[in-house]
């Protein structure tokens, strides 16, 4: 059963692809101008005059390119035979199969051209030539005055016209990365006692403190505890503590240290620190991990499933506040179906011009209960007395109004619309 359109089909200068004109063994009865039909049994094509149907194709004319006379035109018509000729050290010749449809141009002049180079690379001739290539390298920057060798000062070298061997910049960079920090060993960051390094043993805070210290000294925690008995400095595994001032054994305090925390301590609800995401096997939220990041990922699948009628949907409400609805709460203002009938408030019919449209006020109450959108709802049009889906043009010449246009004229109550409101 072919669709049913009420209406003009607007391609908006889409392609129409793979499309069939319709076939037929005699010329219809019905002579609609500008109507195409296929005559399957002369194989031709055939279009309405509002009379009777002809043939579609004409004649045209072929015209020598470099004459403007009318004495070089050539009318071709359907069956006509048009030769193609060669020329001066041309030939044309058809394709190896006596059915094929394809012609070659040849060509047997091969004149020849004299090619020129210049700017770095100069010659000219007509085949094989020679080539002369210019020097494009100034040989004087490479004389031992302008080197700058390892032994030499780099820093007062660095001008353009100097350029440095890789050992002396190898020995720069050395000496640009070579900083104050001196690693001492671990601490035991509860009793301040040192664990490795030169001075295990040592105490760094306690009544009997030996451990001298000096600028760039630096330690790491390697069991966690309070800085010098301070609640308010507390460190973990890997916190680092730097000495800031040159401090003889017995006066080291505190406040002679920067301290580095590692944060490597632990999450809890309130503190950020270290900690993973997971979820259980009936969550309904899916966890993985990529480069240290989690992705959370809804999976309905693991929630455990119902056939009972929905009795809470999860939503946001018009003043986008996160609510639940019962299902019926839900879905009032999504769907609707309507008969297309003037009675009702919220429709209007008007028939002019051989067309029947019907306005669909979408804001009145009696279409979705509450306030709509005619930009927000989508329409599908059915035959009242069958049920099929029928084509018919739909506009929404507001936010308020949809209107269905149909050819002919149409009754109230010959076409149901099923409305959805998607917004």
């Amino acid at each position: 059963m072919a669709i049913n359109f009420l209406n003009s089909v607007d391609l908006n200068t889409s392609q129409l692809l793979n499309a069939v004109i319709q076939n037929v063994g005699s010329d219809p009865s019905s002579v609609l101008k500008g109507q195409i039909i296929y005559r399957t049994d002369t194989n031709q094509l055939k279009v309405a005059n509002g009379s009777g149907y002809v043939q579609v194709g004409g004649s045209f004319t072929l015209r020598a390119a470099d004459s403007t006379s009318g004495s070089n035109d050539f009318t071709v018509t359907p069956g006509s035979t048009v030769s193609l000729a060669g020329g001066t050290n041309m030939t044309v010749t058809r394709g190896g199969s006596g059915s094929e449809n394809v012609f070659t141009v040849n060509t047997s002049a091969t004149p020849d051209q004299t090619i020129t180079l210049t700017g770095a690379v100069t010659g000219s001739g007509t085949g094989s030539f020679v080539t002369t290539l210019q020097q494009v390298v100034d040989t004087t920057k490479f004389v031992a005055t302008a080197i700058t060798k390892s032994g030499e000062d780099f820093i007062t070298n660095a001008v353009d016209t100097q350029i440095p061997t890789t050992k002396s910049v190898y020995n720069y960079v050395n000496l640009a990365l070579t900083g104050t920090l001196i690693f001492k060993g671990g601490f035991n960051a509860s009793t301040g006692v040192v664990v490795s390094g030169p001075n295990t043993g040592d105490k760094m805070y306690t009544l009997d403190q030996d451990l001298a210290i000096a600028t760039g000294d630096y330690y790491v925690a390697t069991v966690p505890g309070n800085f010098f008995g301070d609640a308010s400095i507390p460190l973990t595994v890997g916190d680092q503590v730097i000495a800031d001032a040159t401090v003889a054994a017995g006066s080291v305090t505190k406040t002679d240290f920067t301290i580095v925390q590692a944060d490597r301590d632990l999450a809890t609800l309130t503190t950020v620190g270290i900690g993973n995401v997971n979820a259980s096997t009936t969550s309904g939220i899916d966890v993985s991990y990529s480069a240290g990041t989690a992705s959370l990922v809804i999976d309905v699948n693991e929630i455990n499933s119902s056939t009972d009628k929905p009795s809470k949907v999860l939503g946001t409400d018009s003043s986008g506040n996160t609510r639940t609805f019962t299902d019926s709460e839900f879905f009032q203002h999504r769907f609707k179906k309507v008969s297309l009938d003037s009675t009702s408030a919220a429709i209007a019919r008007a028939f002019a011009g051989g067309v029947t449209t019907f306005t669909v006020d979408v804001s009145n109450a009696v279409i979705f209960g509450a306030v709509g959108s005619a930009l927000n709802t989508t329409v599908e049009i059915l035959n009242h007395s069958d049920g099929a889906t029928v084509y018919a043009e739909i506009t929404r010449p507001d936010a308020s109004e949809l209107t269905i246009a149909f050819l002919g004229n149409k009754a109230d109550g010959d076409y149901d619309v099923l409305l959805t409101n998607v917004g």
